[in-house]
């Protein structure tokens, strides 16, 4: 192989190198910004679950606090006049 044959190939692969770091930095860059999105999307999935549950935890309270009163009202002794 003569000198100019061996240039051409090593620039050749020197490309090719080059074009790979590109693609895989602008890969990486990709995956962090689907990364970004995804997370704030998990992070408002989790808020609105989290509300929801706050909810049925505040609608079980009613309930309990219902309960009690009317026990407590079954407990209580008749006035028989």
């Amino acid at each position: 192989m003569d000198d100019s044959t061996l240039r051409d190939v090593m620039e050749a692969v020197f490309q090719v190198r080059d074009a790979a770091a590109f693609s895989t930095t602008r890969l990486e860059a990709k995956i962090d910004a689907f990364d970004t999105k995804l997370g704030a999307e998990i992070g408002a999935l989790c808020s609105e679950m989290h509300r929801r549950f706050d909810r049925v935890d505040q609608r079980f309270d009613r309930v309990e606090t219902r309960l009690g009163t009317l026990e407590a009202k079954r407990r209580r002794p008749k006035n028989r006049e």
